[in-house]
């Protein structure tokens, strides 16, 4: 009854607040294009900071602006999983608790342990599960399942809904260029006859103003809660809710770059490490994503300057679709790391699909040290 007390509150705050984050985020969007994507990348850190780096992702608007250097690079592979603006988090962690304490977690689908409306069926907050499961590894913690005594336990919430605002009509200035012009006139003299005088006008650049016509445009609201209880007293040691905005109808899309703010804010555990201790590297760094709804595949989100994979050809945003061979459709993100491993001075093979390109790559691993 605790836990459910715990969750009818929260969900109450989770709902409240997703309304007027909806607000915010359309009054914040209507002076600006919606055709600029909104992504979540990593900048490069050392290996150190990799293991602990998951907090540290920044946002940025026009996702192409980070492959400059990468001209035949194509998204649109990912494209589903954009956002058109960033999400708008808030969470909330209770001071009393010390998380340094906990190691292990297990993930159960709200729907089996709780009395509430849970807009998702079981499949989906099974998938949703496992994402985010994978997005709590990169932090440190150990997945266990719920019967081997794990130190919390968290679970999740999500909906899709579909608004529509209208724009009304609006006056934009723009910058114009005028030509410059070049006229001849004939002139007639007595003691030389006829001859032509040419005038020269320059371009110049002016404005003008023109009037934008109003109309109505649709988004989905990918909207999410995530909370944490403790497994030995039941009590709720951490939620988040966040939203966005998106042209995916799929919650299990649409909402994967809210979830990484919220869960980004869960404070890291001690034990972070998650790379296999294997001395050799390849310089990636991974997160698990899915473009289809059901099938999960690693993303790379980092590539190491001068790496053997930057030096390779593999891209930010590629998805390694098998390595050596092994595919790579609903792997953890653990597992993920211990397929890629290697001794150095020995190759691996990746398979990636970058947009609708299928590539493969040979890569040589050389000694963690060399690499970061």
């Amino acid at each position: 009854m605790q836990e459910e007390v715990y969750w009818t509150k929260v969900n109450k705050i989770m709902m409240g607040s997703m309304i007027t984050y909806k607000k915010q985020l359309k009054l914040s969007n209507l002076s600006r294009p919606h055709n600029e994507p909104f992504f979540v990348i990593r900048k490069k850190r050392n290996d150190k900071m990799r293991k602990k780096s998951f907090l540290l992702f920044f946002f940025i608007f026009g996702m192409f602006s980070c492959y400059t250097n990468q001209t035949n690079y194509n998204p649109s592979h990912v494209q589903q999983i954009m956002l058109i603006d960033e999400p708008i988090v808030e969470t909330f962690i209770d001071p009393e608790v010390n998380f340094t304490k906990y190691k292990t977690f297990a993930v159960i689908p709200a729907s089996e342990i709780l009395d509430v409306d849970v807009q998702l069926n079981i499949i989906q907050e099974k998938q949703l599960l496992f994402y985010v499961r994978n997005l709590l590894v990169k932090k440190g913690y150990i997945y266990v399942e719920k019967q081997d005594n794990p130190d919390f336990i968290l679970t999740l919430n999500a909906n899709n809904s579909y608004e529509e605002t209208y724009i009304p009509p609006s006056n934009q200035t723009r910058l114009k260029y005028i030509p410059g012009t070049t006229t001849s006139t004939s002139i007639y003299g007595t003691k030389i006859g006829y001859n032509t005088a040419t005038t020269i006008t320059s371009g110049q650049l002016t404005t003008e103003t023109y009037i934008v016509p109003g109309k109505t445009v649709g988004y989905f609201y990918p909207s999410v809660g995530v909370y944490a209880y403790d497994a030995t007293d039941g009590n709720l040691i951490f939620s988040g809710i966040g939203t966005g905005i998106s042209k995916n109808y799929d919650v299990r899309i649409a909402s994967q770059i809210v979830f990484i703010p919220v869960i980004g804010n869960i404070p890291s555990s001690l034990d972070s490490t998650i790379i296999n201790p294997n001395d050799g590297a390849i310089g990636i760094d991974a997160i698990i994503f899915t473009n289809d709804g059901n099938n999960y595949y690693p993303f790379i989100l980092d590539v190491q300057s001068n790496s053997p994979a930057y030096w390779a050809g593999i891209h930010m945003m590629d998805m390694v679709v098998a390595v050596n061979g092994q595919s790579c459709r609903n792997m953890t993100i653990n597992k993920f790391y211990d397929v890629l491993s290697g001794q150095p001075g020995s190759t691996c093979k990746l398979t990636i699909l970058r947009g609708e390109l299928k590539k493969e790559f040979q890569i040589t691993y050389k000694k963690r040290s060399e690499v970061y």
